[in-house]
């Protein structure tokens, strides 16, 4: 059972904003936008200005997200409208975390293997990309960072304002507060390991204690057990 908390709006978010547009505004497009380009970014003008500067750019973290970018375009753009209209639906339930907390029944979520079933290489794809997305060789980029602020500033800002100074995953262990010198790890509610779409969501990313985040929790999947989809507590 998760521990209340405030979520803490941030700069941060502006990266899942990035990765909602490349999601229905370049891939699920894909089938109808002809050839991969810089100008698929037009409408958002701090987008494109970043995915320009991972263009030109030899950084590991820039040549990492502008070539997955392109490579998951390619795919999407052999898919049919239905297909793209499942993605699109698996998309909105990864990112409903309220609704996933909730197990609300119609909320649709997709794992990586689920995708796989029948898109084995754009699972494969989303994978590498989505997990690598939660990276600090790609969140370090001068040219990313710049827009989407700092993951240090984002905890002393949470810190600050849940001064309970618990984790949110388990509500027993303590966290360090602002005056530590060195801060906890962030944790995955959906686990980043078994979900895409939503590994740099910050309602999906919380600060979580040593425990949960080295012993506990791990990738343990909150939705899902052996038998399915876990059943709504009554």
């Amino acid at each position: 059972m998760l521990f209340p908390y405030t979520y803490v709006p941030h700069q941060m978010e502006k990266m899942q904003t990035f990765i909602d547009f490349i999601f229905h505004e370049v891939w699920c497009k894909a089938p109808t936008s002809g050839p991969f380009g810089l100008n698929l970014f037009d409408a958002n003008v701090e987008l494109r200005e970043v995915m320009e500067a991972f263009y030109y750019s030899d950084a590991q973290g820039a040549d990492f997200f502008y070539g997955h970018v392109e490579r998951i375009y390619g795919l999407f753009s052999a898919l049919t409208a239905v297909q793209i209209n499942q993605f699109g639906q698996w998309y909105h339930g990864n990112n409903d975390l309220e609704k996933v907390c909730a197990n609300h029944p119609e909320t649709h979520l997709a794992r990586y293997a689920d995708i796989a079933v029948n898109h084995k290489d754009l699972a494969a794809q989303l994978s590498t990309f989505f997990k690598g997305l939660y990276s600090q060789s790609l969140l370090d980029l001068a040219a990313l960072r710049a827009k989407i602020g700092d993951i240090e500033d984002h905890y002393q800002t949470f810190v600050a304002t849940n001064k309970a100074g618990k984790c949110p995953f388990c509500g027993i262990g303590d966290i360090k507060g602002e005056h530590h010198s060195k801060r906890e790890a962030y944790d995955h509610y959906l686990p980043k390991a078994l979900y895409p779409f939503n590994s740099i969501n910050f309602w999906n990313l919380a600060p979580a204690c040593h425990e949960c985040n080295s012993t506990y929790k791990l990738s343990k999947d909150p939705a899902h057990n052996p038998a399915g989809r876990l059943s709504r507590a009554v």
